[in-house]
């Protein structure tokens, strides 16, 4: 398993260019978590590259964010599953 990238989106300008609808949840505190930039990258790279992982897998990868990624997992599960509905 390779280790989480920490700081991946340094530049929030790179975090702006996700979708509105599945920027993180504080994003607007301006006060985002790493680790669940983290998560962010790794559940898109996931997707992209056709893996579909459960939430406890990103779970115990990010144990230090679990509630903060249980949240995104959800909602970027659910936009995956409705773009795959719409695309059949």
């Amino acid at each position: 398993m390779r280790s989480p990238r920490s700081g991946c989106f340094e530049n929030r300008e790179a975090l702006l260019r996700w979708p509105s609808s599945l920027l993180p949840l504080d994003e607007r505190d301006e006060s985002i978590d790493p680790a669940v930039l983290d998560f962010i990258q790794d559940f898109e790279d996931d997707v992209i590259s056709g893996t579909h992982r459960p939430l406890g897998f990103y779970l115990k990868r990010y144990p230090e964010a679990e509630t903060q990624v249980a949240a995104e997992y959800l909602r970027r599960r659910a936009a995956t599953d409705e773009e795959a509905e719409r695309a059949a």
